[in-house]
């Protein structure tokens, strides 16, 4: 097995500089701008704040720092650090606006998440597999696949916050 499962200190995971969701950016503070601007962590902090935590759905995946004993850099999972790193240290943000935002995030949450469970991977490529079949579609049906407008509808009748209940009679 190329991985296992530990619980890992949130302050211990160093966001990826060489990110597919970014040219290679040198140092984390131009990495979390980056985010900040062009990946929508606002929304995405918000929600973790609101919901109190991560998706229970979703791990992170990680690899072991080359450099630090005992950190790691995301291999899956950039935005939820980086989200998590701002709620936890809003003064991480890139601008006086950002800053007051996450620190009135920050107040939503009694304890933002110190430690997840994470995925460590003994290097990035043995994560890549799986970050493919989460990232790059269905795949022939191996990968992450996306309901279509007929389910979402069937699952958003369903449950005790239905949204438009009547839904299934048109369906």
């Amino acid at each position: 097995m190329t991985y296992s499962i530990k619980e890992v200190d949130v302050s211990r995971i160093y966001l990826a500089n060489n990110n597919p969701r970014h040219d290679p950016i040198e140092n984390e503070p131009e990495i979390i701008q980056y985010l900040i601007t062009h990946e929508k962590i606002k929304p995405l902090a918000r929600h973790i704040a609101n919901a109190g935590h991560t998706s229970p759905l979703e791990r992170i995946a990680v690899i072991a720092h080359p450099k630090v004993k005992n950190a790691y850099i995301t291999a899956e999972g950039n935005r939820r650090i980086c989200a998590l790193k701002l709620l936890a240290d809003p003064d991480k943000a890139d601008t006086e606006a950002n800053k007051r935002y996450f620190r009135s995030l920050s107040l939503l949450m009694a304890n933002p998440p110190g430690k997840l469970d994470a995925v460590v991977f003994s290097n990035i490529q043995a994560a890549r597999p799986w970050m493919s079949l989460r990232h790059e579609g269905e795949q022939g049906g191996v990968g992450t696949r996306p309901w279509i407008p007929k389910q979402t509808a069937r699952f958003n009748a369903q449950g005790d916050n239905a949204q438009k209940p009547n839904i299934q009679a048109s369906l």
